[in-house]
């Protein structure tokens, strides 16, 4: 008998890396993804000059540079999620962004078709078509591969980044790369339900942002960091 490789709480298993407790929501983590990642397209459909919400006072959806890095086509060779040096768990908006969904689902899925050696076909590069194969080999991932608690890890926080930015929990306030116009500093936030959009944080300044403004604001950092990316 040893100690599940995911030991919050801690528990045995009979054999294999993973306990029968931490198995079972996994299955469920891999339909959260397939079902909430065609989501994101509905976010960046209703980015534009005319987006308005009804009802109570907010600023129109802007275009989001997180969403459009979770979109991104899948990459190999060089794909990682950074971690966190003090607890090791996977960091998913930190300063260089997300690792989109469908580098980081193809990395584990071309991962276990070699270390299964059995000459499996590879699915389509589609975030539910491989959610959907690792979803059929999670008991051999808990069995067998030495790694699957980074798996789990992985997956786990993928599903709370999509959560987030499909709409389905509230996000976090979060700082926009746009410098101010007003005193040319990184001091820009998002003001939901206020009478202005955004607000500069720096008190020598202290500018407001109509609906317009932000939305041109939000493009300016997506061309920064398009820029950016194509720089690297």
């Amino acid at each position: 008998m040893t100690l599940c490789l995911l030991r919050q709480p801690a528990h045995h298993t009979d054999g294999g890396y993973i306990c029968t407790p931490h198995r079972r929501p996994l299955p469920g983590i891999l339909d959260d993804i397939a079902r909430m990642y065609p989501l994101l397209e509905l976010e960046v459909g209703t980015t534009g000059d005319d987006a308005r919400v009804t009802g109570s006072r907010e600023a129109p959806l802007p275009l989001s540079v997180d969403v459009l890095d979770l979109m991104a086509p899948a990459r190999y060779g060089s794909v990682s999620v950074p971690r966190d040096p003090d607890t090791d768990l996977p960091l998913y908006a930190d300063q260089i962004g997300y690792v989109s969904a469908a580098s980081l689902l193809g990395t584990w899925v071309r991962d276990w078709r070699d270390l299964r050696d059995r000459s499996e076909r590879l699915p389509d590069d589609e975030v539910a078509v491989m959610a959907a194969w690792l979803r059929v080999r999670l008991d051999w991932a808990a069995d067998c591969h030495p790694a699957v608690d980074d798996f789990v890890a992985e997956i786990t926080g993928l599903r709370g980044a999509l959560k987030a930015l499909s709409g389905e929990i509230p996000p976090k306030a979060k700082r926009l790369n746009a410098p101010c116009s007003g005193c040319s500093q990184l001091s820009l936030w998002p003001a939901p339900g206020e009478d202005y959009a955004a607000q500069c944080k720096n008190p020598a300044c202290r500018r407001v942002y109509t609906d317009d403004e932000y939305v041109r604001l939000t493009r300016l950092e997506v061309a920064y960091a398009t820029r950016k990316g194509s720089a690297a």
